[in-house]
This record gives C-alpha cells, structure tokens and sequence, in this order.
C-alpha cells in the first residue's frame, strides 16, 4: 500500500484557514500537519522496505519461532562440514534438570536421528561474537552415512554432509556470507542489528539457522536424483578440493571469498570444469582465515593491517581484482534490484527458442519473475531492442547474453545479465545468473519456481556433461 499526498491542496487549504483561526489554533493544526507528514514519510520509507522484504521478515520471525522450541536456547558445532564417519562435537547450553532428547532434522524437515543430551552448565565467553562462546562438548556424534546435504540439530544447529568426494556435481554453500551476517554474540559485520567488527567466530549459534537466501533451492536439490556433494567456502582453502568435479554450482549469496578460494575456483575454471553460479553480489569481499581459532577475518572500514596475499578488504575497490575476471560480472556494475523501482523484478529473456529457455510458456513478454534484493552486472551498451556486453572493457574468449535485469547503486545505474562465457578456448564454461535470490523464496521457491527449476535442471544436465556444454553455444 503506498500513501501520496496532494501537496499544492494541502498548502492551499493551510493558507486560505491562516487568517480564520486563532494562533494557538493554527499553530496546533500546523503542528498536527508535521506529524501527519512524518509519519507519512516512516510508512513511505519503512512500509515499502517491509513490502520488498515481507517474505524475508515472515522467514525471520518463524525461525525464530521454531528456535524457541529448541530443547536449548544456544548451540554450535566444531565445524562445518564434516565427511561420513567423521565425529561432531555439539555445544549446547541445554539446562533441563533431566536427560532429554534432542532430534536431527533434514533440510526439509523429515527426523532422521536423534540422540539423548545431559545437562551441562556453561558459560559464554566475554566477548563470543569474536572469540567464540566457550562451551564445552555435550555430544560426540558420529556422522552416518546419511543423503548429502544441510542438516540441523532441533532445527538450530546447521551442518553439511559433505558426500562422495569422486561426485561430478559440488554444490558451494556460502557459510562464509551467512556468518558476516551472523548477530549472535552482538557482532558481526554489518552494524545493523549488531556490532561491527573485523573479526568472527565461527564457534558460535547461527540464526537463522537455515539462511533464507538458500533453503528453497536445497529443499529442491535434495529431492533431486542426481548425485551431488556439498562444499563450505572453507574447503575451498584446499586447491585440490574441485579435483573431481565436473560442475561447481554456486548458491544463494556468495559474498565472501578468501585468496586461496578465489585461486581453486580460478584454477578449477581454467583446467576446464564448469560453473553455474546462482547467487548474486558474488565476490564482494575478500577474507581469511585464522583456524587455529576459527575465526573469520575481513577489515572493511580501514585498512587490514596484514600485508599480503591474506589481505582483506573490497576485491574491487581496496585490492583492484574486481569479480569479474572469475565470474564474468561484478556488484560494481550492478547494485540493488527490488530496492527500487528501477528493476523490473526479474529477468527479461531474448531468445525463448534457446535450449536452456525451450518449451517453457511464457505469458507475453519472456520473463522470469526473480524480485532481486542484489544483482552483480557488467559494462552493457545498447544494440537495437537489446543489450550486449562492451567488448572493449571484456575480453572473454567467446560469451552469450541471455537476458538482462535492471540495477541500481546509489546514483549508479546498471545492467544485470544472464551471461555466458568461456575466458579462453582451454577454460570452463560459466553460466552466472547474478541474482542473490535465484535459490531464495522469491526465485525458486517464488511464483516463478516452475519455470526456475526447469531452466536450473536443463542448465545442470548440460553443464554437468562436457560433451553437451556444445549446446550451449548453438
């Protein structure tokens, strides 16, 4: 609902019953006017940032909710991702005076194990956003052989099953962007809702558990039959960690990558392996690592101390190795989508007869409806009734514009495509649909999840096979 306001009557009306009221008359119906006003503007500003993000805020308030009837009120894990037969330490402050029993869930929700917890005092550490929460071990769990994928204790504590590391499908989740947005312990990266700080734990809750950027398009990969395995931006810091992988398919909103990720993925494209990349506002921010305390580190209001290839900072602005050389777009060139009107609310299509396109119906105009809160995009210039890459500012071996969104950043206008690109004749072929909510309810759980799978299905049978990435040039 949007308000609007007739100003020139308004002033008409004020100044024609001026000299008919009292002073304390006028003075109280001029203030009752600032009032009216003010508080036309909080509904204008804070109403429609609701009305764009209303199916983020409804997600938040019901994890909080099912958090609520968590057996503990804090839980974390020792790490991320863990293979078959590794053990789990879990952490919790469960404080029930008898045994209880706590539920493994899978990402859809199906009860898949459980296991009894004792009580055990604990005590938070001083300062647990950046140190850690300091809890000693409840359980020692080893992991069974169960489907890859997301899992969570009480649907609290999220965890990846990593899979078969000789799988030709790995599918990146991006823990490292989920916990600079991570509030718990009062900080994170941001200072908004939190405190801003450099520095991260990873040993820590996280909330939501499940981010809302990714759970739809994981509900629908694990209902998939096609074998799969699951990555942390962590493993990532192993270069031989993509070595049997055949398509790198990244997920949601990939925003924070380390030297030695960005290297893997860089070296992985240009041996030949494929990507899909599915997440928007992608390798924005450089960070690293300390393990030793499972922390995660990215100086973004000054400069990182640390000299180096740990450096941390903007790839784009403080390090000049903006995204675009890995993925083929940048946030740089792109910007906010629903934010603003500017943005159509998803992709419109050029070629309907194209493979990765053919067969589905379109209403009118060809159009994915994907309302995108971030959109990474490139240097565009107008050809007829379409938009084309500027090969002066590009120098890919060879690449395709399959359809286009409009962005904006601040004062900044951009476009958003749906491009595909080969860098050299030896390299990978990526397809990068540049949108941070491609996997989220407004994609592919959205209106449009129809259209969204079948074209994110296609794109995975062929991205998967190298002698059928051909198709994709035809």
């Amino acid at each position: 609902m949007y308000i609007y306001f007739d100003a020139a009557n308004i002033g008409f009306l004020y100044i024609w019953c001026m000299p008919r009221l009292s002073t304390k008359s006028w003075i109280l119906i001029s203030l009752l006017l600032l009032v009216f006003v003010f508080c036309g503007y909080l509904v204008s500003k804070f109403g429609s940032n609701y009305l764009n993000d209303r199916k983020y805020v409804r997600y938040v308030i019901q994890s909080w909710r099912e958090s609520k009837r968590a057996a503990f009120e804090n839980g974390y894990l020792d790490e991320v991702a863990y293979d078959w037969g590794d053990t789990l330490s879990l952490y919790t402050d469960y404080a029930g005076k008898e045994p209880c029993r706590i539920f493994l869930y899978d990402v859809k929700g199906n009860v898949v194990d459980s296991l009894e917890i004792q009580e055990r005092s604990q005590r938070i550490y001083e300062n647990p956003s950046v140190e850690g929460f300091g809890f000693q071990a409840n359980i020692q769990y080893p992991i069974p052989r169960l489907r890859p994928g997301l899992y969570t204790w009480e649907k609290t504590v999220p965890f990846l099953i990593r899979g078969d590391v000789s799988t030709p499908i790995s599918i990146l989740y991006p823990v490292n962007t989920i916990q600079a947005y991570n509030v718990a312990g009062g900080k994170s990266f941001y200072s908004l809702f939190s405190e801003a700080s450099d520095t991260i734990s990873f040993l820590r809750p996280t909330f939501p558990a499940i981010s809302f950027m990714v759970r739809p398009m994981l509900e629908w990969l694990y209902e998939g039959e096609f074998p799969q395995r699951f990555l942390s931006d962590v493993d990532l810091e192993s270069s031989t960690s993509l070595d049997s992988t055949h398509l790198l398919i990244i997920i949601g909103h990939s925003e924070y990558w380390s030297r030695s990720g960005r290297n893997t993925f860089d070296r992985y494209i240009e041996s030949g392996g494929n990507a899909l990349i599915l997440s928007g506002n992608t390798m924005w921010w450089k960070v690293r690592y300390l393990p030793e305390s499972a922390q995660l580190i990215c100086f973004k209001q000054g400069n990182d101390p640390h000299t180096g290839e740990g450096q941390t900072g903007n790839w784009h602005d403080h390090l000049n190795q903006g995204p675009s050389t890995s993925i083929g777009v940048s946030f740089q060139q792109g910007g906010y989508g629903r934010k603003y009107s500017y943005s159509r609310g998803g992709f419109s299509l050029y070629d309907t007869t194209y493979i990765l396109f053919k067969g589905i119906t379109f209403q009118g105009q060809p159009f994915i409806g994907v309302p995108t809160k971030e959109y990474d995009g490139q240097y565009m210039v107008q050809n007829g009734d379409q938009y084309v890459l500027d090969s002066s500012k590009n120098d890919f071996f060879r690449h395709r514009v399959l359809g286009y969104d409009y962005a904006s950043h601040g004062y900044h206008r951009g476009i958003a495509p749906i491009i595909l690109f080969q860098k050299t004749p030896t390299s990978g072929t990526v397809l990068n649909v540049p949108s941070s909510d491609w996997c989220s309810y407004y994609g592919i759980g959205g209106k449009d999840q129809k259209k969204i799978q079948a074209i994110t299905q296609r794109a995975l049978d062929i991205l998967v096979d190298q002698r059928k990435t051909a198709l994709l040039w035809e």
